[in-house]
């Protein structure tokens, strides 16, 4: 029909894209075609390619948008994986992840991000590629990105702080292995609010200092910070939060602030 013919010339337009947006990443390519992309990146910037890929799908799709049918939207996990573990099992775990966490357990339109080290999976967490905190609209990728590559000099993104957020969050809260968040009730009504509040008293001294006095760019990385660690999800169609605090988006985090190379 004219709307396939349409969506086949959509995707072939976003995969011919697809080897110099990886290649100007420092990425290498392994498999573009349909509409699956396989590549290998370097960790400073896996997310800005995800985010990348995705404006790209994006674009290409709006052609065919509008048309009786439901608009197609993008999914993608995000393996780190330690150099001395098999490529072929985080190949694996890519595709597992891809379909069973980003697609099914979040309701698709998502992205997927697992850890593994040399023994095996140390974190999964997921959120839609879109959040909202407040009236704030958020891309999440570039949330992840940019809090990572502030690692260095920045209290919120801190290995420091955040290592000093999970061990004050512990004795508070009950983590559940089926979810992976932190249990606390929050209203619905001010979440944003309460979240900055229960952040800054678990944070300790240094960043309830800043918070005081008002440092610059402080707000929007606590904003994002939040947006991390709801790890929104899509139910019925419409994008909510998780229940609680994400405990893999603070490993995730930690990890990040450990690992990252500044430039």
């Amino acid at each position: 029909s004219e709307v396939r013919g349409r969506l086949a010339r959509a995707l072939s337009g976003f995969i011919s894209g697809v080897s110099k947006t990886i290649s100007e990443l420092n990425g290498f390519l392994i498999y573009a075609g349909g509409d699956d992309v396989l590549t290998l990146l370097p960790i400073e910037t896996v997310f800005l390619a995800a985010e990348e890929l995705r404006s790209d799908f994006r674009k290409a799709m709006a052609t065919v948008e509008n048309d009786g049918y439901i608009s197609p939207t993008i999914s993608a996990s995000i393996v780190i994986a330690h150099t001395r573990y098999a490529l072929r099992a985080a190949v694996g775990a890519s595709m597992d992840i891809l379909a069973n966490v980003a697609k099914e357990q979040n309701g698709r339109n998502s992205l997927a991000i697992a850890v593994f080290g040399t023994s095996g999976e140390r974190l999964v967490w997921a959120s839609t590629w879109d959040v909202e905190v407040g009236d704030v609209k958020l891309q999440i990728a570039d949330c992840l990105h940019t809090l990572a590559k502030k690692s260095g000099n920045q209290i919120l993104a801190s290995n420091r702080f955040v290592h000093g957020l999970q061990e004050r969050l512990h004795g508070h809260f009950r983590t559940t292995r089926e979810t992976g968040h932190l249990v606390v009730n929050v209203p619905n009504n001010d979440r944003g609010a309460f979240l900055r509040r229960l952040l800054v008293a678990a944070g300790g001294e240094p960043l309830q200092k800043a918070w005081k006095t008002g440092q610059p760019a402080l707000e929007g990385d606590m904003i994002m910070l939040i947006g991390i660690l709801s790890a929104f999800r899509h139910v019925g169609g419409a994008r909510e939060p998780g229940n609680g605090l994400s405990a893999d988006g603070l490993e995730l985090l930690r990890f990040l602030a450990s690992h990252w190379r500044a430039p």
